[in-house]
Formats: structure tokens, sequence, C-alpha cells
């Protein structure tokens, strides 16, 4: 997996389309890869999924590393692509190559969480004395997750922002992170929290829980620089399952409240937490209009049933800390 010169190969899977695209051109992450005695792999998406197609061809050309440049659906498109090939070929975490984010979305999640500078030439720059690290990932039925999965309101929220993207709002462009926000509070007023049933397996069994709303979490941030889960770690072998029980207006927006301004102990409201290996999602009372939605990684997914685990150091990812 060398050149003829002795030189590692390093991929990078380029979102041209993510928010801060224009903070690191192609050119300039070839200039520090090469300034790093890297030979460069370079490879542009053009659609959403073609991350996880990408990664079929970088393997095939030789890469030990692999560059994920755009955001938190990026990341996910080469981690799941990876993922998909450690399955189909029964393959261990040290016989892929190793990922790397390189921030340039809106959020960027796992970046901020794992010590990467926001800005993406000192990120890239950081990332070359840097370790991969054994990292746990998220499955949610056919598909995989490196941060959270979810069902419920959050999720109904990123299909609204998905059809205002489609009908070319310019909401989230404008906003950033800000969007999430603004579409929550719209929609608390046609959402009808549909009651899901969670059936959770730890090491302590199996347990049944009733909810409205449920994050899987697999770090510790949400939607950002918020902490949802603060115990959740990508390096721990569980999943950090949060509840909400409750279709009250009033009590999303206590919660909503006590996650932007850091308030974590969710006091006045009907949240439970636990760690978990796997669970079952179900609703137990139809959606109605508002319909019922899940979301991975920020990408919106199928509504339940859905079956979610976690697979334990399942492949190597660059962290700073």
């Amino acid at each position: 997996m060398e050149t003829n010169g002795g030189m590692k190969k390093y991929a990078v899977i380029y979102n041209p389309n993510a928010r801060n695209a224009k903070k690191l051109s192609i050119g300039g992450i070839v200039k520090l890869l090469d300034e790093n005695g890297v030979h460069p792999l370079i490879y542009q998406t053009a659609a959403r999924g073609d991350g996880m197609n990408l990664v079929k061809k970088a393997i095939e050309d030789g890469a030990v590393r692999i560059y994920a440049a755009g955001g938190d659906g990026t990341l996910n498109e080469v981690v799941s692509g990876l993922m998909m090939i450690k399955k189909e070929r029964g393959a261990a975490a040290n016989e892929l190559p190793e990922v790397c984010p390189i921030p340039l979305g809106t959020v960027n999640v796992f970046a901020k969480e794992y010590g990467f500078s926001n800005d993406p030439g000192a990120a890239l720059a950081s990332s070359f004395a840097a370790k991969a690290t054994p990292m746990d990932i998220g499955a949610c039925n056919d598909r995989f997750f490196i941060m959270m999965a979810s069902v419920g309101f959050d999720g109904f929220v990123i299909n609204e922002i998905e059809k205002m993207i489609e009908n070319e709002s310019s909401v989230k462009k404008i906003c950033g992170p800000l969007a999430y926000l603004f579409v929550g509070l719209r929609s608390l007023l046609k959402y009808d929290f549909p009651k899901l049933k969670i059936t959770a397996r730890s090491i302590f069994g199996v347990k049944e829980f009733y909810a409205d709303f449920a994050v899987m979490s697999n770090t510790k941030f949400y939607g950002g620089k918020y902490v949802l889960s603060g115990g959740a770690d990508a390096r721990d072998g569980f999943l950090d399952l949060f509840m909400l029980n409750s279709k009250d207006v009033k009590d999303y927006l206590k919660f909503f409240w006590q996650v932007v301004s850091k308030g974590y102990n969710f006091r006045g409201l009907r949240v439970s937490r636990y760690q978990i290996k796997e669970c079952r999602v179900d609703y137990i009372s139809g959606p109605g209009g508002g319909g019922t939605y899940s979301q991975i990684d920020g990408e919106i997914y199928n509504p339940p049933p859905l079956d979610i685990k976690i697979c334990e150091k399942a492949l190597n990812l660059v962290t700073l800390k």
C-alpha cells in the first residue's frame, strides 16, 4: 500500500457542497499532503451517497488513510462505506484504512468532540502527527452511525429542513446551526409525538421502556457544542440511551432551553438515561399527520421498527484527544 517512492497514500473524499468548503480547497489539501511526504489520492463527491462508493475506490488505489473532507454527513458516508466492506470481507479494523475528518460542514460534531480545530487547514495539519484509535460504530438496520441515532422530534425537524433544502430554501445555508433551532421551534406546533416502545439490552439484561423521544448516542455532543449524554464515548463499548417521556410542548421548550443553556440536569422533565449494547425501537401509537421520523448522524432515516446496536472497536479513527 505504498507508491514506488515509499510514500504512504492518503485518500481525500471531498464534498464541494459542504458549507465551509471554500475554507480549504482541494489544491490546499494537496499542498499540505505533499509537504508532509504523503502521496495524495483525491476523490470528489457529486451527490449524496457518493462517499460510500468512493471508499472502495480509495482502498483499491492503496490508501492507508481516508480523510472525510466535509461535514458530519460526509464522515458518516466514509465510515459507512468502510463498515459495509468490513461486513462483506469479515475484515478486522487494522485491515482497513484509518479515517480522519477535515471539518468543512455546518456543525462538525465528531471533529469538535475529538479535539480538531474548526479551521480545516489547522485540523488537517494537526492530523499528520496524530494516531488512530479503535472506535465503536453504531448500526441501525442496514445503516451505520458514528455519533448518534434518534427517533422522534429531532428527526421530524431534520425532515422539515430537508424539505426546505429541496425547495431551495436558504435557511440552513444562511443560519447554519441556528436553522435547526429556528425550524425546531416552528415544528413544535405541528408534531404529534407518537409513543415509542424501546426494548434495550444492557449488561444487566433486557428491559422495556416507553418514550416520546429517544436518542442513542455514541458520542457526547448533540447538535454541535451541546451535550446530551455526557458519559457517551465512542471507545467504551456502549451506546448511551436518552429518553424523554412527554407530549407537552412546554416540556420540549424546557428541554431545548436546558440543552442550549448547558443546564444538563433536565430538572422537571421525565428523562431517563441508560448505557446499552443494543435496542429495538417500535412505535405503539401510530403516527398522525406529523409522522414518526428517525435520524442518523444528522441525516433523515426511516421510521421504526429500528434495530440498533454498538459494533465495538470496529474501525480506526484519527483523534487528537
